[in-house]
């Protein structure tokens, strides 16, 4: 969609399941370092390059044209903890057992800071965790032996975006009044730099930077910016209010001002035009600001000369609806709710290109650890993307699986509410829960054409000439919960 962007904008711009290719032995190469940032809640459509939604990102806009840029990567959860989860584990919901945010990520040293941790990376982690269960990570000091393999340790609490506070080594909390992004962002380049002894001198690092933001918050500058919860935004007779919890540095806002003039997408219901307006600034300008960090990042590791030698990953654990099908926040299978960005950049191997095959969130650490020439355990579910983006491979996977649960393991197990497949084509899903029999229909399954719907606009239902391909959807997702020991379908659904 080529948007227009208003003229003041720029006066301020300054594998899946179904895979062919196997786990494979370690590239035999010199170990690159890695740095993985990512972002909370930032929707794919939310990148400058994507002419999708009107938001201002320089920076990302030209890491993209240096990186190998999916254009199609999904989460295989949406919702912070488990898609989390997913990133760091490469394993599927039923696998590494993180049903929902009060989970905690139990560690078996098959994930991402254990397995680089044991090659010999100085490890680190900086800002958002929301792995250690209840509380934990969120709101709590994490001990080092839940750390999951990272070394140096600066974990934010809760979503308090202008009044960053954090747990390192020590049970006590800091308190630093600043805004996220900028704070964890300098303590992140001091980590490059090696500044206070934050890792090894002379071995590889592999640092993760997660920021908080563009994700709704609470606390000092939300004030008169309503946060309705995300499960109460689902229903129909409760309307999107006062920006839904969005904020942004002032500056960054005005970027986006007024906002009853920006553009929006199509599946925007009319009906709630007004009333979603006033999360855009908050929503892209936070947006910017990630932009204007990520660019410091990038732009130490070319000046210290690591950038060649680097690995960089930009991605989210979710997306978000900003307003589309008249909601707000994720957990829906629609493509602002699933779909998220990823950029992988590695200069000494790999050439920028931008792709369109299917990716899913299990696949990105197989990935990363390929090109590190680190072996792939068995346990992993996700495959690696490595021969693809070395053109050596044109297909990986022509399928995407994913889901939506909530709560803790008990006697009866979380509550399981929808379990979908994204083809190139096609998006199929079941579900069982209450809150979506208004989106699913009485035979609780629902398929959208997004070649001919790309809005998903125009659910499709059984009956509608659509019936062998909503066969065949519900066949491979009834065997893939098979294949990952899921009983949605044999104890649940229907």
């Amino acid at each position: 969609m080529d948007i227009r962007y208003p003229i003041h904008i720029f006066a301020l711009l300054s594998l899946s399941q179904a895979s062919s290719a196997q786990k494979k032995p370690a590239m035999d190469q010199k170990k690159p370092n890695v740095l993985f940032v990512m972002s909370d809640q930032h929707r794919r459509q939310a990148l400058g390059f994507m002419k999708e939604d009107p938001v201002i990102t320089p920076n990302l806009d030209k890491f993209a044209k240096e990186a190998v840029t999916f254009t199609r990567a999904y989460s295989a959860h949406p919702v912070s903890g488990p898609n989390r989860a997913c990133l760091f584990s490469g394993k599927y919901t039923q696998n590494n057992k993180v049903f929902g945010n009060d989970c905690r990520l139990e560690d078996d040293g098959n994930g991402m800071g254990a397995l680089f941790k044991k090659s010999g990376y100085s490890t680190g982690y900086i800002g958002k965790w929301h792995l250690d269960g209840h509380g934990g990570g969120k709101y709590s000091f994490v001990p080092r032996e839940r750390r999951l393999g990272f070394e140096y340790w600066l974990i934010s609490q809760g979503h308090r975006h202008f009044d960053g506070r954090y747990y390192g080594d020590k049970d006590s909390l800091i308190v630093t009044g600043r805004w996220m992004p900028d704070y964890e962002t300098e303590k992140a380049l001091e980590f490059l730099k090696n500044r206070n002894g934050e890792r090894d001198e002379g071995k590889p690092f592999c640092l993760v930077v997660s920021y908080a933001p563009p994700h709704n918050g609470m606390g000092p500058g939300f004030q008169n910016k309503h946060n309705i919860g995300h499960w109460n935004a689902l229903l129909k007779d409760l309307p999107i209010r006062k920006g839904s919890g969005f904020a942004a540095p002032k500056h960054f806002e005005e970027m986006y001002e007024p906002a009853d003039k920006l553009p929006r997408r199509k599946n925007v219901e009319k009906v709630d035009n007004k009333e979603s307006y006033p999360a855009l600034p908050g929503y892209f300008g936070a947006i910017t600001s990630i932009d204007e960090n990520f660019g410091k990042l990038i732009q130490e590791l070319k000046d210290s000369g690591e950038w060649e030698n680097t690995i960089v990953v930009y991605t989210s654990d979710h997306g978000e609806l900003l307003g589309s099908h008249g909601r707000m926040y994720k957990d829906l299978w629609y493509e602002e709710s699933i779909g998220i960005p990823l950029m992988i950049s590695y200069p000494a191997k790999l050439k920028p290109k931008k792709a369109a095959q299917l990716i899913n969130s299990i696949d990105i650490l197989p990935t990363l650890l390929e090109l590190a020439g680190i072996e792939i355990p068995e346990v992993i579910d996700g495959n690696s993307y490595a021969d693809y983006m070395n053109g050596k491979e044109k297909e990986t996977t022509d399928k995407i699986f994913f889901q939506f649960d909530r709560g803790v393991l008990n006697d009866n197990g979380p509550d399981r509410y929808y379990r979908a497949v994204r083809t190139k084509r096609y998006t199929y899903v079941a579900a069982m829960s209450p809150y979506y029999d208004q989106f699913v229909g009485k035979n609780k399954e629902v398929l959208y054409d997004n070649e001919k719907d790309p809005y998903q606009l125009h659910p499709i239902f059984l009956g509608e000439k659509y019936d062998a391909i909503m066969n065949e959807l519900r066949t491979a997702v009834m065997d893939w919960c098979e294949q990952t020991h899921d009983p949605f379908f044999s104890k649940y659904w229907k």
